[in-house]
């Protein structure tokens, strides 16, 4: 993401402040330097919350996986417990309990996960389309300024170099 340094729009705007011949013209300028600053703002910080929602979500999706994998290692162990011969049962009774009983939690586990993790991803879109359009906003906003005060721009030497 370039920032207001990198922008060669706000760049030839600023410059076309010191060629400006009356004060509307000079108001014009600063509206258009104001909104393109502005815009490029909101479109970083929309990007770093972004950034962070869809870290967030991949951070879900790893204790989703990591909760299917413990469910299917209780599953794995209570099968192997219910497979053994009467004698084993008998004596594995508590193990069997026991193992139920980390079945049911893994169960709860890789529930909770999967809500957690559909919520941050609806967080995620419900977040972007916002933020798209709020940009998208904001983009329209400083182009309609910037082509506002094309007759000062037009006075800046060199603003070809700036494009």
């Amino acid at each position: 993401m370039p920032n207001d340094d990198d922008d060669a729009v706000l760049v030839t705007l600023r410059r076309a402040l010191a060629h400006t011949q009356t004060s509307s013209d000079r108001a014009k300028v600063e509206l258009a330097v104001e909104l393109r600053t502005h815009y490029i703002s909101e479109r970083q910080t929309t990007c770093t919350s972004l950034d962070r929602l869809q870290r967030n979500v991949h951070r879900l999706r790893v204790q989703y996986d990591q909760a299917l994998s413990s469910q299917a290692r209780d599953i794995s162990q209570l099968h192997k417990i219910q497979a053994s011969n009467r004698f084993t049962q008998t004596l594995s009774a508590s193990r069997k309990t026991n193992t139920k009983e980390s079945l049911n939690f893994s169960n709860m586990m890789v529930e909770s996960a999967c809500l957690n993790m559909q919520q941050a991803e609806r967080e995620l879109e419900d977040n972007r389309s916002k933020w798209e359009r709020s940009v998208e906003r904001l983009r329209n906003e400083a182009e309609l300024a910037v082509r506002a005060c094309e007759d000062v721009v037009a006075r800046v030497p060199d603003r070809q170099a700036n494009k």
